[in-house]
């Protein structure tokens, strides 16, 4: 493996890192752009297993816990894809916003910078 997975590529650290996560049981989960890494199909395998990973609050071995007593879990993620972003529970959006100049100074011609997307 080497000293920090040098001898990995990078696909394997990511699913390493993806998998030392799970294990250690995060209640949130930021996953920039690594699921595009992987790929269209198997970002959409890891957001399968995420998604399954969040309605079962964890894990196959936090089963002995009764689902009210586990943490809820969550995961945001950020993807080009847009298959991977359509498998999104709630999806966050940047705005188009057009720009004037005032003086020296390019400025919004709204305050509103984001908008949500619930599908």
């Amino acid at each position: 493996v080497g000293t920090d997975g040098q001898c990995l590529t990078l696909t394997d650290r990511l699913v390493v890192s993806l998998a030392r996560a799970i294990l250690h049981g995060v209640d949130v989960l930021l996953i920039s752009s690594a699921l595009d890494v992987l790929g269209e199909e198997h970002g959409a395998k890891v957001l399968r297993f995420l998604r399954r990973y969040c309605i079962k609050r964890g894990y196959a071995e936090n089963e002995f816990m009764p689902l009210p007593l586990r943490h809820p879990k969550t995961v945001l993620y950020t993807s080009k894809f847009r298959m991977l972003q359509d498998q999104a529970t709630l999806v966050v959006r940047k705005a188009e916003t057009s720009r004037r100049r005032v003086g020296s100074e390019l400025v919004r011609s709204d305050a509103s910078w984001w908008s949500t997307d619930l599908s």
